[in-house]
């Protein structure tokens, strides 16, 4: 819903002392909005809300505004609550229903947020916002085909766009039709060759395809485009680490490692790329990482400093995602820790574990490339 602006509030006739002051609580409440001030527009616009004279075209307006403080202050059933008290007043605001569709998705009430992105979409076709959302709930629950079919709904309206082709390529990558998502990331390129972004995703499906020779060459290009990018430079050393090309993996785990939110990722992947180094550098990295957090776990086994039923304790925290993506990258981590160890027949049950995983997980792909290189 479009707000109401100040400049327009005020030319309007004030009939009345009691009708002015919820004028100026409303007017003073979008004011505290525009100033960042969240609780003051929670307090002022609660005060306008409270007077039964303020004009009824306003109400939905300020239910808005006031759901918009409530989200910056992170209490979303409130700011849902006069979502829901603005739809009761006009059921088919776009900027309404869109809103209240995001929160629904944050608490991961797809169903909700499902039928409110659709509603927008009824309410302005011809706008590419809903099929977003739409997309986005699908790809939240992995539903790869129906989002799909929102990409193509809204590349119906907006032909060509870079970025619904890219993420119509990731969800067609998702869902492994790795042909049509390559295509997407190639006619993204096409669009414009200097779009890094589009160089990541097109690698990130070679790789998982089982082709990283054309990932590396793709997320070199990339790496040309921002070679600060330290996302990119991790996944681009996970792909030469498949391809075996372990000189340009360890100069892009180092690279990768100097990002602190990477650094023990980067670390335990530096590493495996080592190979047969010794661990004097690695203990050296460890020293300035927080190893109660994973992965640190896996780098304290690596360390000789913990177990493996600790990596595996370690994999259960989180929620059911986080889990499930743990013990993959735990399994495939604790079979190269058995691999280094000579111990062969372990390495190969985890390996296979982690092969087995999402195969968008670097972990599972990486696995299977592992397990090509040891032989039948």
């Amino acid at each position: 819903m479009r707000k109401v602006t100040l400049g327009f509030l005020a030319c309007l006739a004030l009939p009345g002392a009691a009708q002015a002051s919820a004028y100026a609580d409303f007017n003073a409440a979008l004011a505290a909005r525009n100033e960042h001030d969240a609780d003051g527009a929670i307090r002022l616009m609660s005060q306008a809300l409270a007077a039964p004279d303020l004009p009824a075209h306003l109400r939905p307006t300020a239910y808005f505004d006031r759901a918009q403080a409530y989200g910056t202050n992170k209490q979303v059933d409130l700011a849902i609550a006069d979502l829901t008290s603005a739809l009761s007043l006009v059921p088919d605001d776009f900027d309404v229903l869109m809103a209240r569709a995001s929160l629904y998705q944050e608490k991961k009430l797809f169903d909700r947020a499902r039928a409110d992105f659709t509603a927008a979409i009824a309410v302005r076709p011809e706008l590419i916002d809903g099929y977003y959302g739409h997309a986005g709930v699908n790809m939240a629950e992995r539903k790869y085909d129906d989002a799909i079919k929102d990409y193509d709904a809204a590349l119906a309206a907006l032909p060509g766009d870079i970025d619904l082709l890219l993420l119509r390529g990731d969800a067609q990558r998702e869902a492994g039709r790795y042909d049509a998502a390559l295509k997407d990331f190639s006619d993204a390129i096409a669009a414009n060759s200097r779009y890094g972004g589009a160089y990541m995703l097109r690698g990130r499906a070679y790789l998982e395809s089982g082709d990283p020779k054309a990932a590396v060459s793709d997320y070199e290009d990339a790496i040309d485009l921002d070679p600060d990018d330290a996302g990119l430079r991790e996944i681009a050393g996970i792909a030469q680490w498949e391809y075996g090309n372990y000189r340009d993996a360890v100069r892009n785990f180092t690279r990768a490692a100097a990002d602190p939110g990477r650094a023990t990722f980067s670390y335990l992947w530096l590493y495996l790329a080592k190979r047969d180094e010794a661990d004097a550098d690695l203990a050296r990295d460890a020293a300035k990482l927080d190893l109660r957090k994973w992965p640190g776990p896996v780098l304290s086994l690596f360390l000789g400093a913990g177990s493996v039923a600790d990596v595996e304790a370690a994999a259960k925290q989180g929620d059911a995602g986080e889990q499930s993506d743990h013990e993959c990258s735990a399994a495939f981590f604790v079979g190269e820790w058995h691999l280094m160890r000579k111990e062969q027949a372990e390495a190969r049950t985890l390996l296979a574990k982690a092969a087995a995983c999402r195969p968008g997980l670097p972990e599972s792909h990486a696995a299977r490339a592992e397990i090509a290189r040891l032989g039948p």
